[in-house]
This record gives C-alpha cells, structure tokens and sequence, in this order.
C-alpha cells in the first residue's frame, strides 16, 4: 500500500511542474514510512527517536555521521537534510585535516589564518598566543599590548603572531613560506648586506 501510494505521489509530481513550494507541500504529506522510502532511495536512513530525527548515511559502521533535526518540516526537506549532512561532513573533513596538519607546530610555524582556524577547533590553540605574549612581552600589560597593536590589521592576535614570527626568524628558526608571504616585510632580502 505505502509503495503504491509512494509511487502515486511521484507521478503526480513528474505529471506537473514541480515548484519548492509544490515539493515542500507534497512533502509535508508524506507519512513517516513514505519519508524513509524517499531518503532510502536516496542513500540515507532516518529515524525518529524522543521527538528528533536522525538522518544518517547508509552502511557507515558505528561512527557514521547523524544529522539530528527536530523539526518535521526539516524532515521534510530531504534534498536541504542531505545537503545540511553533507556540508557537516565536509566541515568535520576539512577539521581533522586541519588538526592533523597543525598539532605539534610552533606558533611561528603557521600562517595567522592558520592559527585562526586552528583556534576554532582546537581548545588549547590561544594557549599559543598566551604562551608567545608572556615570552615576548614578559612585562606588558594586555591595554598597553593593544594601544601598540591598534594600527596592526589583525589587532592584538595578529601583533603578537607577527612579533613571534620575527623573533623565530632572529634566533635562526625556519619559517615556512605561508608565514613569510604573511608579512614580506620581515623577509626581504637587503641587496647592500644580502641579508
């Protein structure tokens, strides 16, 4: 009966033309079996579990990624649930990428767009900061710190990512070639010393 109404459905939406607000609406009629026949089809489960809904991808072991959503209308929307999935699997992609690249690096070994994404994933990534502002500027004050690093484009983070950056390149630290591109100014090469 569910596939015959499920198969009604779907000639009734290849006989006219279709509109998002049509979809939404043929959608919102779908019983919750009809629901997971469609996102079946479609590669992925859903569940109903206390109120929310689980979309997951099919055959994924144990540690699949879910997309939890509470609203039926979310549901419902099963091209914007399986874009929504796809774009947090893509996030949490590019974050263990980024993790894997940055543990273990200096603060003066990444590009300040660098350290502003690793701070955003990883919660000891402003203990660099914290840990370069004491070595650097052991006896200044957080105020006086930004009064000086007010002109700097990146403000206070950005003032003393650049002051670490400078001081790796006087004690002979290697600088990689996305911190150098960050501030040419550090890095030219003075034609009368060839340094």
């Amino acid at each position: 009966m569910i596939k015959s109404m499920t198969a009604t459905r779907r000639s009734k939406l290849a006989a006219k033309p279709s509109t998002p607000q049509v979809a939404a609406k043929e959608a919102a009629e779908m019983s919750m079996s009809e629901l997971q026949t469609e996102y079946a089809n479609r590669g992925y489960t859903i569940t109903e579990a206390g109120g929310r809904y689980i979309i997951a991808a099919k055959g994924q072991g144990a540690t699949q990624e879910q997309l939890k959503l509470f609203s039926r209308g979310r549901v419902n929307d099963i091209d914007g649930a399986i874009s929504e999935l796809k774009r947090q699997r893509a996030e949490n992609e590019a974050s263990e990428t980024l993790h894997a690249r940055m543990s273990g690096l200096a603060f003066h070994e990444m590009s300040f767009a660098e350290w502003q994404a690793w701070e955003k994933i990883h919660k000891d990534a402003s203990s660099l900061l914290d840990k370069a502002q004491k070595e650097l500027f052991p006896s200044a004050n957080r105020s006086d710190l930004r009064r000086k690093a007010a002109s700097h484009p990146n403000l206070l983070q950005g003032y003393i990512h650049e002051a670490a950056v400078e001081a790796a390149r006087d004690s002979g630290k290697p600088i990689p070639a996305a911190v150098q591109a960050e501030y040419p100014e550090l890095f030219k090469i003075d034609e009368t010393t060839n340094l």
